[in-house]
């Protein structure tokens, strides 16, 4: 029984020491994206559109099926206004998509468990089985290329949809 209750106590003192790691890992993250980083008010309008560049949208389910139809490689962001990684992100992604090939790739903002997510949104989370805002995904073929958690910023993003290209 001491065996049993060692190797518990062993158990309880490893998850208490993960969970406090991770605890401060955001704690620590939180720290640095507030002290480098200004966040960008984000307009109520969807994204414009950029006049060179990748062009980044609000998602529409029809525009999303002709990107893929004229062979696009896509680029669905999954964001929530609230969000602040996602605030985070969305100027260094714009950023990046002004230096790629627009005949190649699309890129479309979804709303994600915030106040102006629609049905198709609430389609495209479900068909990719995202559960967690500032989730990157990118679609090749009209086949799941990949799909990221990952915090992106601009040279992020350009490696990841070159990889697709």
């Amino acid at each position: 029984t001491s065996v049993v209750v060692k190797k518990m106590n062993k158990v309880i003192i490893a998850s208490l020491f993960t969970i406090l790691i991770f605890l401060v890992g955001c704690g620590t993250f939180q720290k640095q994206a507030s002290e480098s980083v200004t966040i960008e008010v984000i307009s109520e309008e969807p994204p414009s559109v950029q006049t060179s560049g990748v062009p980044y949208i609000r998602y529409e389910k029809s525009k999303y099926e002709q990107s893929l139809a004229e062979g696009k490689v896509v680029l669905l962001d999954f964001y929530a206004n609230w969000c602040p990684i996602c605030r985070i992100e969305n100027p260094k992604i714009i950023s990046a998509l002004k230096e790629l090939d627009s005949t190649k790739i699309a890129a479309f903002q979804v709303h994600y468990n915030d106040n102006e997510v629609n049905e198709e949104d609430r389609e495209v989370a479900k068909e990719f089985g995202i559960t967690y805002q500032h989730t990157k995904v990118i679609v090749k073929d009209d086949t799941q290329f990949s799909k990221s958690l990952e915090v992106w910023n601009k040279e992020k993003t350009i490696q990841e949809i070159n990889k697709a290209l």
